[in-house]
C-alpha cells in the first residue's frame, strides 16, 4: 500500500502581468495569490511523488483579472 499524504497551500506575492506587443503592449504589477492543493506518495527517504498538485491563481491587473490554473505532477526531494 502506497501511503499517499495530502496538502494544501496558500501562497501571496507580487506579480508582474505583461499584455501584448509592440505599441499594444501594457504591463503592470500587482498583488496576486494562489491555492494550491495535491498528494504526495514517499517513494524513498526524503524523496516523495507529487502524483498531482493542482493550483489555481489569481491576478487583478489593469483592470482585468488572471485566473491561470495549473495540474502537474514530480519529484519532490526534502532536505535533511
Amino acid at each position: 500500500v502506497v501511503p499517499l499524504m495530502p496538502y494544501v497551500e496558500a501562497l501571496g506575492g507580487v506579480s508582474r502581468v505583461v499584455i501584448g506587443q509592440g505599441s499594444a503592449r501594457t504591463a503592470g504589477t500587482k498583488f496576486g495569490y494562489a491555492l494550491v492543493a495535491g498528494l504526495d506518495a514517499t517513494i524513498f527517504p526524503h524523496v516523495d511523488w507529487r502524483v498531482v498538485d493542482y493550483s489555481w491563481e489569481r491576478v487583478e491587473n489593469l483592470g482585468i483579472g488572471f485566473q491561470p490554473t495549473q495540474i502537474s505532477t514530480g519529484l519532490v526531494i526534502r532536505l535533511p
